[in-house]
């Protein structure tokens, strides 16, 4: 079960913080243009889900699930 924690903390962490970096990620990278823009996380009005709005609660799930997992596990 502590291995199930920490497996599943990690990958709500590792989506979390993917999420949070495609913030800052350069748009057009490497196409010669001469200004950089920054693509904007933006939630959407077409009805779809928005993954972007759920990266502080990965981040903190993830993190949540990693202590607990690291405690059941020192625990033993």
């Amino acid at each position: 079960m502590n291995k199930v924690l920490l497996v599943s903390g990690c990958l709500l962490l590792c989506y979390a913080l993917a999420a949070y970096a495609a913030g800052w990620l350069p748009v057009g990278l490497g196409q010669g243009e001469g200004g950089v823009e920054y693509m904007k996380v933006v939630p959407s009005s077409d009805g779809s889900v928005d993954w972007a709005q759920y990266r502080l609660p990965a981040l903190l799930a993830g993190l949540g699930l990693i202590v607990v997992g690291w405690l059941r596990a020192r625990a033993r």
